[in-house]
């Protein structure tokens, strides 16, 4: 079982309707909808997190797992039965206790909140153009734009 508490970084509405080619306060709260929902499907379609999240990861034991959601923050504690595991090492993205049991639980930040990579800004700002213009009415044969970015980020993190 893995739980998220999320929270979308601030947008920039003043770049966002720059963007989007908007005048104006009308759409405002509109841009921000598409904002936060771009934010959530990054989340949910790639596991890549556009602003901060705690993670938590309750598991059967492993010998390794990969920590779901990126980019990963500080690892605030990892328990094994219930126990503190201060022993476990995290390379690239998996983590590995130091520790063998019945019950894995792993708590952790992730997310970019200032940091986010160009392309990943420029993904959610098209996300958020293509909702505006189309409400996503249009038939995509192809992959979006949106789609290839953060599908790069979620196979490569």
């Amino acid at each position: 079982m893995t739980t998220v508490d999320f929270t979308p970084a601030a947008i920039n509405l003043t770049e966002v309707k720059a963007f989007c080619r908007v005048d104006g306060s009308a759409d405002d709260s509109l841009l921000t909808f598409l904002y936060n929902a771009a934010c959530d499907e990054a989340l949910s379609y790639a596991q890549v997190v556009v602003g901060t999240a705690t993670v938590t990861v309750v598991t059967n034991w492993e010998a390794e797992i990969t920590l779901p959601f990126w980019p990963i923050g500080a690892v605030t504690y990892v328990k094994v039965d219930g126990v503190a595991d201060t022993e476990y090492t995290l390379l690239n993205g998996r983590l590995t206790p130091s520790e063998e049991g019945d019950k894995l639980e792993v708590v952790y930040a992730a997310g970019w909140n200032t940091s986010t990579p160009k392309d990943v800004i420029h993904a959610i700002y098209q996300r958020i153009k293509f909702g505006f213009d189309y409400g996503d009415d249009l038939p995509q044969p192809i992959p979006r734009f949106f789609d290839r970015v953060l599908f790069r980020y979620k196979n490569t993190l």
